[in-house]
């Protein structure tokens, strides 16, 4: 399975970690923080993205955390727009998951739920 790791870049670090262990129990995990130029203008940030979405993954997982974000909720509306699998790993304190609550494959609130479903 290959994924596409949708995370803030204020929680890059925990994006990181999580990548490890997916990639530990051999998941192939594409991070745009990693994958993707970082200096260029958004616009060429946003297609490239979208293009990896689109043409490269078999699912997107949202790392979603009390840190605000549109990117994130962007790149995994983009996929249940495509009819690409989207996994939400839940780490919020907020109990309200917005359009999480319908645009998501799953819901998941710890990694080794997340491992069971993409191991699958």
């Amino acid at each position: 399975m290959k994924i596409y790791l949708a995370h803030p870049r204020l929680i890059k670090e925990k994006g990181l970690q999580i990548q490890k262990c997916l990639e530990d129990e051999g998941i192939e995990v594409i991070n745009p923080f990693t994958t993707v130029e970082q200096g260029q203008p958004m616009s060429a940030i946003v297609e490239r993205e979208r293009k990896i979405i689109l043409e490269e993954v078999d699912a997107v997982v949202a790392i979603v955390d009390d840190v605000w974000t549109i990117g994130t909720t962007m790149e995994a509306g983009i996929s249940w727009d495509h009819s690409i699998p989207v996994y939400v790993l839940w780490f919020s304190k907020q109990s309200e998951k917005s359009w999480y609550s319908y645009i998501a494959t799953k819901i998941v609130y710890d990694l080794s739920s997340l491992l069971e479903i993409l191991k699958r």
